[in-house]
């Protein structure tokens, strides 16, 4: 057998054990989402003690990725029980906001329909100046962001005032790329260093 048949066959079998892996992870996680999700109000977990008391930097960041995705998987699917398993206590409360009309006092509930909706004139009815602001930041990223990564062009990112949220969107931009094409050296450009971890897995 020459070099190169071994090398592809090398290859082939760590293909099939990382495809096994992931196969099982995904697995793991979903079990372990059906459960979670399986239980009724009453008896969810306090995130909110247990992630001050047990985390780690890394897993905070961890921590905050499932937040935000669980604040998109109840929205999108109309599910409140999944507001529940948020330990952000602000994002919680935008998630179960969504779940009720809001009052026009209400600020946080009008920020979390602007942000689900990326409709910055729920923004426009809070008095509060700087709830205002980082109301339309958000939603302008989020418009932003969403543009770039749709018609392939960063310059939408280069459109944000805010320079952090400025970044966050090139960053997101150059992992959306990371993954469309299959190329860690995308990765290179990214800053945030959650961003940056996500690249290179």
């Amino acid at each position: 057998m020459t070099n190169r048949k071994k090398v592809e066959e090398y290859n082939m079998h760590v293909l099939v054990f990382f495809i096994l892996f992931v196969l099982f992870m995904l697995m793991f996680f979903m079990l372990t989402i059906r459960d979670i999700s399986i239980v009724d109000n009453s008896r969810l977990v306090n995130n909110a003690d247990f992630v001050a008391k047990n985390t780690s930097e890394y897993d905070k960041e961890e921590i905050e990725l499932m937040d935000e995705l669980n604040s998109i998987y109840a929205i999108e699917h109309k599910d409140v029980k999944r507001c529940h398993l948020i330990s952000d206590s602000e994002r919680k409360e935008i998630c179960l906001n969504f779940f009720k009309d809001c009052d026009k006092t209400d600020y946080l509930c009008l920020k979390g329909r602007a942000v689900s909706y990326r409709n910055d004139s729920y923004c426009y009815l809070i008095d509060d100046q700087t709830i205002k602001d980082e109301c339309l930041l958000s939603v302008d990223f989020l418009n932003k962001s969403d543009l770039a990564v749709k018609n392939m062009d960063s310059a939408y990112c280069d459109k944000i005032k805010d320079v952090v949220f400025k970044g966050l969107c090139h960053d997101n931009f150059n992992l959306n790329l990371r993954f469309e094409n299959n190329d860690l050296s995308y990765c290179k450009n990214i800053v945030n260093e959650g961003i940056l971890r996500e690249c290179y897995k």
